[in-house]
């Protein structure tokens, strides 16, 4: 796209514009109560041309709808961050356009509100339809939803959900602490300490019911019980976690044994989430599938490369063919989303080689 730096008129769109955004408080998070789009949306059809605006709204229109396909096929939590996210970055661009003349100002100014006013309703729309926050008016929304009370109580009630699965393990797990917030601000302080009790507490969950289900022995557990580390960071970057594993051999490089070095799991606090109702499932999925590793390396060792030859040896599979982007990563990952989808029963995409690798956990139960 052209542009070039120029001096601004008194009369032009951009002054006309700036003027307008002034006296809005766009920078706020007050424009998640009082939605001010429609009337700057209107301040730039009255000053630009009818031709920027035609071509600005064909373009929104577009991108409206790849946003929305793309978001539908998020979790609650990932469209919360990615269209706030978005939005903010729109926003931060705003402020760009206004320091230099755009051959196109006007219709990127239109496609960015345009745009940043749908995800602004959408975000809200979202919120509200949260059991959490259903009960609230948008005047309350926002500060409910960042209200360290609320934050609190919300996370006590989950972790008053989990508690019992530290007793059914009959085992004590020794956490090892990793990465820790550093803010002075005590309440999320308060949120960081909640949010590692509750990651401990799903790692209960996960094996006591793996082991309830067969597919962890009293060995697994040993093995595992002191090799999660825990990375707690102030973040709104997606939870992450990870499987490491020492493989020994003897002098004629035949196998020996595996041994688990450490299992990290990154906890991200962000606001985003812990008032989510899902919030604990999502932990159980990260934990699960870390644990999907572990099965991968102990209890399929002979087998597991019957599960690999299904994508990995002729690479055929298609993007349908995975039940997930990430597990088109690597076999070793493949291998343990599917791991995870399979001992949840999530819903996902349905192929032939997709029932071809359910067969393959199939034959553990």
């Amino acid at each position: 796209m052209l542009w070039m730096i120029a001096v601004v008129s008194a009369n032009s769109p951009v002054e006309k514009i700036s003027s307008l955004e002034s006296n809005t408080s766009l920078a706020s998070d007050d424009i998640y109560m009082i939605n001010y789009y429609y009337n700057l949306l209107k301040g730039v059809e009255a000053s630009c041309s009818s031709p920027d605006i035609n071509a600005a709204k064909n373009y929104s229109s577009s991108i409206i709808k790849t946003l929305d396909s793309k978001y539908a096929r998020m979790s609650i939590g990932d469209q919360l961050y990615e269209s706030k996210k978005l939005h903010d970055k729109l926003l931060s661009f705003q402020f760009t356009l206004n320091r230099i003349w755009w051959e196109h100002y006007c219709t990127l100014k239109y496609i960015l509100y345009t745009v940043q006013s749908h995800l602004r309703d959408y975000h809200v729309w979202i919120m509200k339809n949260t059991w959490i926050i259903r009960d609230f008016d948008g005047f309350v929304l926002w500060g409910a939803i960042h209200g360290e009370a609320a934050k609190l109580e919300i996370l006590d009630s989950y972790i008053a959900e989990l508690q019992s699965y530290e007793q059914q393990l009959w085992e004590t797990i020794t956490f090892v602490n990793g990465d820790s917030v550093t803010s002075k601000d005590a309440g999320w302080v308060k949120v960081s300490e909640k949010n590692k009790k509750i990651m401990q507490l799903t790692v209960y969950k996960a094996m006591t019911e793996l082991r309830n289900a067969g597919l962890l022995t009293e060995a697994d557990v040993q093995e595992l019980k002191d090799k999660f580390v825990l990375n707690m960071r102030l973040s709104c970057d997606s939870f992450h976690g990870n499987y490491r594993v020492t493989e020994t051999f003897d002098h004629t490089g035949e196998h020996i044994e595996f041994s688990t070095d450490e299992v990290p799991l990154d906890v991200n606090v962000c606001w985003n989430y812990f008032l989510l109702k899902e919030l604990p499932e999502h932990f159980y999925k990260i934990v699960v599938h870390e644990l999907g590793h572990h099965f991968y390396y102990y209890r399929d060792r002979v087998w597991h490369e019957n599960f690999e030859n299904i994508c990995w040896s002729w690479n055929q599979c298609t993007a349908n063919d995975f039940v997930s982007d990430y597990a088109t990563t690597s076999a070793i990952e493949d291998y343990a989303d599917h791991f995870m989808h399979r001992f949840l029963g999530l819903k996902g995409p349905q192929s032939v080689i997709i029932d071809r690798k359910n067969q393959h956990f199939d034959s553990f139960k």
